[in-house]
């Protein structure tokens, strides 16, 4: 066979004869179940889009209006079907041409950052000693337009394989129409099933969890353990013996890596997380993780006949195993005959034993908290009822991993516990008995409104708002007294469902899991005064402790998010005056020393721009740094970037190497679920994931040690500069945004009232009007409209005329000098390159057709597509063209091919849904139908995954 090399000729002439077959069965399946004539409509249609597209014309669009509307619905259907179905075939393709390129080129692989790391002149201990200082967090988040069924999910995965089998492998000419007829039988059941959700995408917290685990189990726990594994391999193997004087003769990497989920994250921001979900997402977790522990012990059980005639065992391990046989006496008597002199097996089964009642245990308690058995992690024909005892955490299931691990060691079994213990530690370690530990979103209004409800009926004489009394309170032992109003049903609604999503938050730690809910991220802060208050109600709950007038446990931390412009701009004075008081550095000291702070790009961005927002947020880190001196505090920062090109996605490794000096010790990064499939449906490429972090918050430790005792890379005249850039581009999008009809405008040109229904379930939901009420606009919903219609403008608008300005005040030099020396503009300028090629006019014109208000829409217009062609012919004279690679550009105009028809039959529908009163209600619920699948793939169509 030959070599399949990334970029060689004959790999693409054999990813050329993937599509034809692609192409082949797509029809011949549009035929088989819709009929020849839909197949030839279909031609049709996708003919004179493709000669619009290319024109610049008005005749070709007319053409291709006039033909949709001859088009039957239900033939509209079938035909969005097909194409979505051969977008995703394209799709998995490029995937599997994705991890061969991997292969061939991994500049940002472990063992090439390993050698670099060598290469600087750190050994091992070094490089040990700073991932013992380091601390990362990969945060899963779920879109709403990303959602699709788990089955559909388990349908892409077993067609990618037969995909890569079709590239990659030589077969006789019978085995080839094997794999295709499989492929065929494939693509009938993608055909026949429903890939998205009936109901509406606001949808189920828990139904978002149930599709982000689905990645969980398939990718995501080996992926996360092998990364462990691997990075330990690598690692020189003396350290396996003891590295540094003083140390233990023992050697595990840090548990640097940690995974977490962000829940509320896709629900108004009006709206709190029901009581119930913590429990029930624990609960799901907990099933899958131990579903997998009980997978992979059982696996070991059928391998590990290890004969203690030949390779002894601890007297701590023998004694175990004594104290199991008697916890355990009927399984003991039932299985004597098994295992005789083989005591390594002997634990195991007991192990396993212990990990199937700590299943049936958590089946029964979700069980009655209305969860189903059968969906995750719980199959009782496989569960031992024998009773006995159970893992009560992980912890104690990582204690009996050790005693065989220290025994294998110290018995000649070193070889043993590297390939089959210490992995399973690793896990064991990242994910104990929860998984992904929750970071859980709440209004700051909640908290406020919640606090002032409580005050007004215990302390109706008291001046409850003053900052002395409720410090005065959080000092005192002594109980507010909520559990006698809650007794009397007194309280306001939202104050009661606040406190029951609190109550919910401790059961999870004190049932569960302690490490089960992470943080409470406050989003809306207007001061630091609803952070005393959430303190205060924390305290009355159980999950904060206070003993002699001082914090004495911490149960859940507090994550301060960084949502609105004055926020940003306020230097970090309101963080700094929450640690002049005594009682919240003890709160932090007690709950690890770290302070976590989340940036919000997509809220940020959207009212005043993704470089402004940029730019402040480097400032912000900045000032945090200084606080964090004065006070003794480190800070984790959470960046919330999306994936989307709309929401500021911009390469993982770039974003990271692009922070303020020293901000990368501690971080939490965003992974979109708009990105799940792309990234973490197949292994390989979770695993590059992984890698590329990995190697930006490495590479970027390894810089800020050069830069040590240095002010940065901005020195103050590029920040000077950078601001200056920064001030013309926010002034004129907020211009744009304060021009009287502009919001009417937006209204009309985009999908918004289709994404407000979808994202939040209110079809009635007023849109913005004014400058004003886009602060209380869903961030999401203002970032994904622009999206959708093809114009993007928050990500760019406003940059040519800022270059132009920069250019007659500094000169061309010094822009480009900007560029080439600050790695925060570089990665902007990128960015918006990236998103100038996915700009789509034509797109972008059928929503103008659709505006009411012509003469003020096409001025508008006007506007944009100006400031958009200026920018265009910037980059040209600077040069700035990083996506002309011909890879690249090949890859972008691939995917607009096949998204542009999708798109505009879309506008079709729109059109149709938004305002033709001859559709009858069944056939708008059918067409919503056909607009929920279109926006979920033009969303991944737009996607920029570096």
């Amino acid at each position: 066979m030959n070599s399949l090399r990334a970029g060689d000729q004959y790999l693409d002439e054999r990813a050329e004869g993937v599509k034809e077959i692609i192409n082949e069965l797509v029809q011949s399946i549009l035929i088989e179940q819709a009929g020849r004539e839909v197949f030839q409509r279909e031609e049709t249609i996708v003919l004179l889009i493709s000669n619009y597209t290319g024109q610049e014309g008005w005749r070709e669009f007319v053409q291709v209006e006039n033909e949709l509307h001859t088009i039957p619905l239900f033939q509209k259907s079938l035909i969005i079907r097909s194409l979505i179905i051969k977008f995703e075939l394209f799709e998995l393709l490029q995937q599997v041409i994705q991890i061969l390129q991997l292969q061939e080129n991994r500049e940002t692989g472990l063992k090439s950052l390993v050698e670099h790391v060598h290469k600087l002149g750190i050994n091992d201990s070094g490089f040990v000693e700073m991932l013992h200082k380091s601390q990362f967090q990969l945060i899963f988040s779920s879109h709403p337009l990303g959602l699709v069924r788990t089955s559909h999910l388990k349908l892409l995965k077993q067609t990618s394989i037969i995909l890569e089998k079709l590239l990659t492998q030589e077969f006789s000419l019978f085995e080839r129409e094997r794999e295709i007829s499989k492929l065929h039988a494939l693509l009938v059941l993608i055909w026949n099933s429903e890939e998205t959700f009936s109901d509406h995408f606001e949808g189920n917290e828990l139904q978002r969890i149930k599709y982000t685990q689905f990645f969980f189990k398939e990718t995501m726990i080996s992926t996360v353990t092998n990364f462990y594994t691997s990075l330990t391999n690598l690692v020189s193997a003396k350290l396996a013996s003891g590295y540094g004087e003083g140390r233990k003769k023992t050697f595990s990497l840090p548990l640097f890596l940690t995974l977490g989920y962000l829940v509320g994250s896709n629900i108004s921001t009006d709206r709190l997380l029901p009581s119930d979900h913590p429990i029930k997402i624990i609960l799901l977790q907990k099933r899958l993780i131990l579903k997998d522990y009980i997978q992979e012990i059982t696996q070991l059980l059928s391998i590990f006949s290890v004969n203690s005639h030949y390779m002894k065992v601890t007297r701590d391990l023998d004694l175990s195993i004594e104290q199991d046989k008697t916890e355990f006496q009927e399984f003991t008597f039932s299985t004597q005959g098994l295992n005789i002199d083989e005591p390594y097996r002997q634990k195991l089964d007991f192990i396993r034993l212990k990990l199937e009642n700590t299943l049936n245990y958590t089946g029964h308690i979700a069980e009655e908290l209305g969860l189903e058995r059968t969906k995750i992690g719980y199959n009782p024909l496989k569960i031992v009822r024998l009773g006995g005892k159970y893992y009560k955490n992980s912890k104690e299931f990582l204690k009996d991993l050790k005693l065989i691990n220290h025994s294998l060691k110290i018995n000649k079994g070193k070889s043993l516990s590297n390939e089959y213990i210490l992995p399973l530690m690793n896990k064991v370690r990242v994910f104990g008995f929860h998984l992904a530990s929750l970071n859980i979103l709440i209004n700051s209004k909640f908290v406020t409104s919640t606090f002032d409800d409580i005050a007004t009926h215990l302390y109706p004489n008291k001046d409850s708002q003053s900052q002395i009394f409720v410090e005065s309170e959080l000092r005192s032992v002594r109980p507010l007294g909520i559990d006698s109003l809650m007794s009397r049903n007194v309280l306001k609604r939202d104050s009661i469902d606040l406190l029951a999503l609190l109550l919910s938050i401790r059961s999870c730690a004190t049932y569960l899991s302690s490490s089960s809910v992470n943080s409470i991220v406050l989003t809306n802060l207007k001061s630091e005064s609803s952070i005393f208050k959430l303190l205060l109600l924390l305290k009355e709950i159980g999950l904060i402790e206070v003993q002699d007038e001082r914090v004495s446990r911490v149960d859940v931390g507090i994550i301060i998010s960084i949502d609105t412009p004055e926020l940003l701009y306020s230097s970090g004075t309101f963080i700094s005056n929450l640690f002049e008081n005594q009682t919240y550095k003890e709160f932090i000291k007690r709950g690890g020393g770290i302070q976590e702070v989340m940036f919000d790009y997509t809220e940020l961005s959207k009212t005043i721009g993704l470089l402004k927002t940029s730019v402040e947020s480097y400032k912000f880190q900045q000032s945090l740094s200084l606080i964090g001196q004065k006070h003794g505090v480190r800070f984790r920062f959470f960046h919330g970037r999306g994936g989307a090109i709309s929401r500021g996605g911009i390469p993982s490794n770039f974003a990271i190497r692009s922070l303020p000096l020293g901000s990368s010790r501690l971080l939490k990064f965003l992974e979109q679920g708009e990105l799940f499939e792309s990234k973490f449906l197949k292994g390989e490429l979770a695993f590059q994931d992984l890698e590329d972090v990995f190697h930006g918050i490495i590479v970027k430790r390894l810089d800020d040690k050069l830069m040590k005792g240095k002010s940065g890379e901005l020195s103050e005249k590029k920040l000077e500069k950078l601001e200056y850039l920064a001030e013309v581009v926010n002034g004129k999008y907020n211009d744009l945004l304060a021009t009287d009809g502009f919001f009417e405008f937006f209204a009309q040109i985009t999908p918004i009232e289709l994404l407000n229904k979808f994202f939040i379930n209110e079809e009635s939901k007023e849109l913005p009007r004014d400058v004003g009420e886009l602060n209380q606009t869903n961030g999401k919903l203002w970032m994904t409209a622009w999206n959708h219609n093809r114009l993007m403008i928050p990500i760019y608008f406003g940059l040519g005329t800022a270059i132009e300005k920069f250019t007659r005040k500094y000169g061309k030099g010094e822009l480009q000098n900007l560029y080439n020396s600050s790695r925060i503009f570089a990665t902007y300028i990128d960015h918006v390159n990236m998103v100038l090629t996915k700009v789509n006019l034509k797109v972008a014109q059928q929503y103008l057709l659709q505006a009411k208000d012509t003469q003020n829409s096409r001025r508008f217009y006007k506007e944009i597509t100006t400031e958009f062609h200026l920018i265009q012919k910037s980059f040209q004279s600077l040069r700035i063209n990083s996506l002309t690679e011909p890879t690249i550009q090949k890859q972008i105009n691939e995917r607009n091919s096949l998204v542009e028809p999708l798109e505009l039959i879309f506008t079709h529908m729109f059109k149709l849904w938004r305002t033709d009163s001859t559709v009858d209600p069944h056939e708008k619920s059918l067409i919503e139908l056909d607009l929920q699948r279109l926006l979920r793939v033009i969303m991944n169509g737009l996607r920029n995954t570096g």
